[in-house]
């Protein structure tokens, strides 16, 4: 059952929205080929010509951040699906404020969104909506606006970048003083809705007195600051905070690969229960997490879980940025609505995820009128599977004895399993449990995500990776390559014989961009090896640096890509490995020896490391059971007792593929002892007394 709370019935209850307001432009443009055109820079584009059709206009004004809530908020009143009146503060150049309120309305009736080529609006003769106040708070200063540029070939739209013009903000004491003469009284105030985008309206001191003016509000959050600076950081923080919700561009941060549904059976992966369950979220009694592949995760009050996976990513460039936020606003009101009737009342639930979704795509995209002044959307579909409600704490038992209680990672209850598809959760394809290691992935990660999405690629991204033989650094670099949607080329140094060879590969990397593989990871193996009788790291500084190489005289061209070059410690030299590896964007050690080596006297992180080294190769052990026997669904202890006796400096997963693969006799989807055939006699004396007990295994 979720927890249930009783709050005060109100005579009145209106919504006070407090947050950033931004106003966006969207700018459609060509290519333009012209030989009369001169001082063009490095590209030159014009602007499409404006058209009868709304969404082909050649520039759109849009409301961004709080304005965007308001805007939604605003569309549920005159619905009758939100009751009451909206205040919305912010800041804003106060010369700009009856343009704000003109960009409520519809398009079909005012030129609010769409300005002239003189920079001018023709608005309407409307009337200010009663069911909207804007309160300005802070300096006269000027309006933030984002000017986002996207260029169309044919039916592809692609982002060429993104400028933002803002003023600094700082609200003090005093605007927060005079901010409180002109907020509605304590009683009229039922919900209170932030949407803090960091560039100033929210600060300490104002969530104070508001938490204080209205100690009866329910508090509905969004906000980019991970931390709820604003919140956390009070002596008497907010106690009625319902709803935080985290937008993909801030949980990104902890999880730059977006793994957060394991999407092959709808399950929470790592990453997502440990935000889920991180102290930043303690704030609130429901949290929602939105991911960039427009998936849902949601926790109700410690009590239940769900998930909205999505079938298919929404189109329209101003849809993907919209929809987060009119999702929000559409989660925010139904909570508003339902503490408005007073009495007890119950968490989110479900069926609030699923309206949620189904309202967001309509007041994400394209303006489209309905009613007289009513700005709204045409109606979208978001296509996704809704799971059922989970149990929050069996997840948490389930994903605590996988990752840190067990040590073979079984989940014991009246059938003991292992979840074997939880240790690869982080980066699909490949089994990772040290937090060492972890890290130095989403690290990887967040270089490779911005490589990407970079608008000018002047330089190649360079990541050089050190392990020991067997530490599954090949792995590694494909699992990556496959996450990231690289098409990987990939060569060995230790199997050329001469330098004409490494220039074969120069010309392989050239040859598939010009083919339009505009994404491509160079992936070089046993860089420490010489060529010929010398070393091979001076041979890639000209095509890292200056994206170029010689071959018989003649300069070819490598435009900037990814790559990564893996070597082993043991064959490394000093001098030119060491200028080599300081010409890296990041550079790191990524094997056993080498992650203990850096804890220096830190014996419990030793420890903790060799623990969770130990589990990566149950669970190694496990999926190559897979992957060798398919079809096995039960399995001994003991077998799994095999994988966790290797010492983890002997990098030994090698030793444990053979191990499987020796496996025989498998019968009835099932391995039992007599299966074993590998010749380990020796270790078959430190047995586990449970090993006769039978192990599921999911995956």
């Amino acid at each position: 059952m979720a927890k249930t709370r009783t709050i005060p019935t109100l005579e009145r209850s209106d919504v006070l929205l407090v947050g950033d307001w931004v106003v966006d432009a969207y700018w459609y443009l060509a290519d333009a080929q012209s030989d009369t055109s001169f001082h063009v820079g490095r590209e030159h584009y014009r602007r499409l010509k404006p058209s009868p059709g709304l969404h082909d206009a050649d520039e759109i004004i849009d409301l961004c951040g709080a304005g965007h809530v308001a805007r939604s908020l605003i569309h549920l009143h005159h619905t009758d699906e939100l009751h009451g009146k909206v205040w919305a503060v912010g800041n804003w150049d106060s010369d700009d404020e009856e343009i704000l309120y003109h960009l409520f309305h519809s398009p079909l009736e005012c030129g609010a969104t769409r300005p002239g080529f003189g920079l001018g609006w023709k608005l309407c003769n409307a009337k200010r909506d009663p069911a909207l106040e804007l309160i300005r708070i802070g300096p006269d200063r000027e309006t933030s606006r984002i000017f986002r540029l996207y260029r169309r070939q044919g039916a592809k739209t692609e982002q060429l970048c993104r400028i933002d013009s803002e003023e600094p903000l700082v609200i003090g004491t005093d605007d927060v003083d005079q901010l409180s003469k002109l907020l509605p009284p304590s009683e009229q105030i039922g919900s209170i809705i932030v949407v803090d985008l960091m560039k100033g309206v929210v600060t300490p001191r104002l969530v104070s007195m508001l938490s204080t003016r209205y100690p009866a509000a329910r508090w509905f959050i969004r906000s980019k600051d991970r931390k709820q600076t604003c919140f956390r950081d009070l002596e008497s923080p907010p106690s009625n905070v319902d709803l935080v919700v985290r937008g993909h561009e801030v949980v990104v941060q902890d999880n730059p690969l977006d793994t957060w549904v394991d999407r092959g059976g709808m399950r929470l992966t790592r990453a997502a229960w440990e935000v889920l369950s991180s102290e930043e979220f303690k704030v609130a009694h429901s949290l929602v997490i939105l991911t960039e592949q427009q998936d849902v995760l949601a926790r109700f009050a410690q009590s239940h879980y769900v998930i909205a996976q999505s079938t298919t990513i929404l189109g329209g460039v101003r849809t993907q940025v919209g929809w987060p936020t009119a999702f929000f606003a559409r989660l925010a009101a139904l909570g508003h609505e339902r503490a408005s009737r007073g009495g007890s009342i119950v968490d989110f639930t479900r069926a609030d995820i699923e309206a949620a979704l189904n309202y967001a795509p309509s007041m994400s995209g394209e303006l489209r009128g309905q009613g007289p002044n009513v700005a709204t959307m045409p109606k979208l579909t978001h296509a996704f599977i809704l799971g059922a409600e989970v149990p929050w704490k069996e997840e948490a038992a389930a994903w605590n004895a996988a990752t840190l209680e067990d040590p073979y990672g079984i989940i014991r209850g009246g059938e003991w399993r292992l979840d074997v598809w939880r240790g690869s959760t982080d980066l699909p394809g490949y089994v990772c449990c040290v937090d060492e290691k972890r890290n130095i992935i989403r690290t990887i990660g967040s270089l490779m995500r911005r490589f990407q999405g970079g608008s000018r690629r002047d330089k190649a991204l360079s990541i050089l990776l050190m392990a020991d033989p067997g530490s599954g650094k090949t792995t590694l670099v494909n699992a990556l390559g496959k996450a990231m949607k690289l098409r990987v080329i990939q060569r060995n140094l230790a199997q050329m014989l001469a330098r004409d060879e490494l220039l074969d590969t120069f010309d392989s990397i050239s040859t598939a961009q010009a083919q339009g593989w505009n994404d491509v990871l160079v992936f070089i193996d046993e860089i420490n090896m010489d060529i010929g009788g010398t070393s091979a790291y001076g041979s890639f500084l000209a095509p890292l640096e200056e994206g170029t190489y010689v071959r018989k005289g003649q300069t070819y061209e490598i435009k900037p890509c990814v790559w990564i070059f893996v070597g082993t410690p043991a064959a490394v030299g000093a001098g030119k490995y060491e200028d080599f590896a300081t010409r890296m964007a990041y550079h790191q050690s990524i094997d056993y020896r080498s992650l203990v080596q850096n804890c220096g006297q830190r014996n419990d992180m030793k420890e903790r490391i060799k623990r969770e080294a130990k589990l990566e190769q149950i669970y190694i052990g496990a999926s190559l059971i897979h992957h060798c026997h398919p079809g096995v669904e039960w399995v001994k202890l003991e077998i799994l007792h095999r994988f966790y006796l290797h010492e983890p400096l002997e990098n030994p997963a090698r030793r444990i593929r053979r191990q499987v693969e020796q496996i025989r006799n498998v019968r009835n989807g099932r391995i039992a002892l007599d299966s074993w055939t590998y010749d380990d006699a020796a270790s078959w004396a430190d047995k586990d007394p449970n090993g006769d007990r039978d192990v599921r295994l999911i995956f």
